[in-house]
């Protein structure tokens, strides 16, 4: 069934399931920014093979990363499976590049 504005119906109540973008981070110990630490197979961040360790996040969804806390980050990176954010990446000295991500769910017993 179409909900009313076109798209699938959601039965109320179901909530989608938590969902990230295939990556664990860390806290750089010297300068104090986050950045890729892991990549997950079969996560965004693997299929887009745009995001790579040691990648600094820089921002997401326009909020800034710098001293933010781990479970800060977190709660930004993770949301609803299938929702997008921006994400605000530096790879050393190329500046920052903005990658539209797609949350996902990754087998984690793989």
């Amino acid at each position: 069934d179409a909900g009313p504005d076109g798209g699938a119906a959601v039965a109320a109540g179901v909530v989608p399931k938590s969902a990230g973008l295939g990556f664990t981070f860390k806290r750089d110990s010297r300068t104090g920014n986050w950045q890729v630490n892991r990549i997950k197979a079969g996560g965004f961040a693997a299929r887009c093979e745009q995001i790579v360790s040691g990648d600094i996040i820089e921002s997401v969804d326009s909020h800034l990363c710098r001293g933010i806390s781990q479970s800060e980050l977190g709660a930004l990176i993770m949301g609803p499976e299938g929702s997008s954010v921006r994400m605000g990446l530096s790879k050393g000295t190329e500046g920052v590049t903005i990658i539209q991500a797609t949350r996902l769910r990754v087998d984690s017993s793989k």
